[in-house]
């Protein structure tokens, strides 16, 4: 059975290095289905929208987008001090980056798009964090 096992790993691997190519295309596409897993897990635990980059619960924000926002995922709102918005222009889109100053000294970034979807969603996080008396502050646009 093990031996089964080894053969066709052995036969796997030489092929790979035969073609390079259909290496990095498997790769990509392993990347890309445990990146969907993730988020889709996250989703699942937290509510919400799969396309959506954060969802608020209760007295709790939950990031759903980005690689970038390592650790735990939900920030209450009284561990939070300050929230930076900042408009950021690239090359081929414009986006808001939210960054959380939380009571630790942690911080906690995600981006929201800016479109008109994005812009929403921006305004409805402002009345919240208005509402939970945060200090929101506003740089680039």
């Amino acid at each position: 059975m093990l031996g089964d096992w080894l053969y066709y790993l052995r036969d796997i691997l030489q092929t790979m290095a035969r073609r390079p190519f259909l290496f990095l295309i498997y790769g990509v596409l392993l990347f890309l289905i445990l990146l969907w897993y993730y988020r889709k897990l996250s989703i699942l635990k937290t509510g919400g929208h799969f396309w959506d980059p954060y969802h608020i619960t209760g007295d709790t924000l939950y990031i759903h987008s980005g690689l970038f926002c390592i650790g735990r995922r939900d920030i209450p709102f009284s561990e939070m001090r300050i929230v930076h918005i900042f408009y950021t222009r690239e090359k081929w889109e414009d986006r808001f980056t939210v960054q959380i100053h939380r009571e630790k000294g942690l911080y906690k970034f995600f981006f929201l798009p800016c479109n008109e979807k994005g812009k929403k969603q921006l305004k409805e996080l402002e009345r919240v964090l208005f509402q939970h008396r945060i200090t929101v502050k506003k740089w680039g646009y």
